[in-house]
This record gives C-alpha cells, structure tokens and sequence, in this order.
C-alpha cells in the first residue's frame, strides 16, 4: 500500500535532531564527491567520509537523468505525492536537472519540487519539517503553504576559510580565489534568497564568534539556532559563544555539527557557520 506523500533530498542536507517524526518518509540523492579531475583521471578517487582536505581539488557529480527518473519511478510506486528538496539553485545545477527530468515524466503533477534555497542545517529544517507535517496527515496544499512561509525564515551566514572550493564549485572568480586565499581573506557570506552576498572579513577566529553573535542578536523569537565547523575546529572551541547564546536565547533550540563532505566540498573543509530560523508569525 503506497504512503501519501514522500520526501526526497540530497546528500548537502545536515539534521539538527537523528530523531525526528518521519524520518521514515526521507529518500537521499546520492551526490558522488571525487579527488581530483574525472575526467583527466582513468580512475578517479570517489571520497565517502570526512576526508575533504584544503589544498586539493574535488568535484561533486552530480546523477544522470537517468538514474534520476529510476529514483523518481520508483518513489511513485511508493507514494503518491513526493516532494522534492534539494540545496539552493544558486548553489549548485542540481535543481535545475531535477527539474528538466521531472517535466519529461508522465506523471510529473506528483512530484512537488520546492528550492529551499538554502544547505546544510536549513535545508535539514525544512525536511524536517515536511516529514512531520506528513506523518501527521497534512495536504500537500497546507505542505506548500507552510514552506512558503517558512523558506523566508531561515539565515545563514558561512565564514570561508578555502577560496579555492568557491573557485571549483563555480561560485568564486578564480583571480578573486587565488588573491583571497594569497591575503589570507576569510569573507562571510550570507545567503539571501538561496544566493551568497559578501558581507564582512573575519581577521581571526575571535572575530568569527564576534560576528556570529552580532548575527543572532539581530533577532529575537527564534526557534532554531545551528552551528557548523569544519575541519581544525571542535566543539570546545565554541564555549564562549554557546554560553552567550544560551544565555540570550533561553527557549531556543541550538545545536553543534561538523560540516559534511558535500558541503565541505562546495564551501571548503574549514567552513564555519551559523543557521537560524525564525518562529512563525502568530
């Protein structure tokens, strides 16, 4: 017996919870991360852990349209709505890969494909909160709905440390990559829209949680704080900042998670950052 409404998402997606209601409903597109060129390598290195290190050149392939409409046929036997949300259109050409296969299928009026124009924790979020609404019995109407007024919602603000991953996953000039990583420039981006705007120059780590303070305490009813680091850092080194943001933030949900390796891959391994999402309006 098919379940009403399915999820499907991609491997840049980072929980805040490993438990949440369901969970069961939520199917990966695998994303294969490879070292170096394929297409200059007879056997290119395929990475499957947390081994993205600064100074080399990986790349995320992305699936065929094959084997995406083979993943998407085989949802619709399962369910009878999926939908569909992936890392930020602006990000990366997944999205709009899906959304070509998706326009070539008979039954494409099932598939509900949403850009939630983030990554990591927030697309995580969003997951999070389309697997619960469906566990409940939600439509897929009141679904769509509640993303609408939620993708708004979510702020995330990334300190890059690896230019170079900017360079290489398209999102970076390579004269700006090179001269960046050259000054030792570690720039912050906010995303806005599912697109990343230069905001600010972190000098060191300190000045990191300064302005990831100055970030959080531009909002007050918040319902989910999530921070990331990558490779040289570890929780420890966030106690000052996680003791600022329980003492601020008294009824909010915080959390602390390494990057994975896809958006280690797109942001680079020393990326640290900051999602938030806001309560709804009553």
């Amino acid at each position: 017996m098919k379940s009403r409404i399915g999820i499907l998402t991609d491997r840049s997606i980072q929980f805040n919870t490993n438990k949440f209601l369901g969970s069961q409903l939520v199917n990966f597109l695998p994303l294969i991360i490879t070292e170096g060129i394929p297409e200059a390598l007879s056997k290119p290195h395929i990475i499957e852990d947390k081994s993205i290190m600064p100074g080399k050149r990986y790349q995320m392939i992305l699936p065929s349209e094959e084997s995406i409409q083979k993943i998407l046929d085989t949802l619709s036997d399962q369910y009878d709505d999926v939908f569909i949300l992936v890392l930020s259109q602006h990000i990366n050409p997944l999205y709009s890969l899906l959304k070509e296969t998706i326009t070539k299928i008979p039954h494409s009026a099932n598939f509900h494909l949403v850009d939630s124009q983030s990554i990591s924790i927030g697309l995580g979020l969003l997951v999070q909160i389309v697997a619960s609404s469906a566990h409940r019995g939600f439509s897929v109407e009141d679904i769509k709905t509640n993303l609408r007024c939620i993708i708004p919602r979510i702020y995330s603000l990334f300190c890059i440390n690896n230019l170079s991953f900017l360079y290489f996953s398209g999102l970076l000039d390579p004269a700006q990559a090179v001269i960046g990583e050259m000054l030792g420039l570690s720039p912050c981006l906010l995303m806005e829209n599912g697109k990343f705007i230069p905001t600010h120059k972190a000098k060191n780590f300190r000045h990191i949680i300064e302005l990831f303070l100055e970030f959080t305490s531009e909002f007050e009813n918040l319902r989910n704080i999530a921070l990331l680091y990558g490779d040289g850092y570890t929780s420890q080194d966030f106690q000052t900042f996680r003791t600022r943001i329980n003492h601020q933030f008294t009824t909010t949900s915080y959390c602390e998670h390494a990057i994975n390796p896809v958006v280690s891959c797109i942001l680079g391994p020393q990326t640290t950052g900051i999602i938030i999402m806001e309560n709804p309006e009553k």
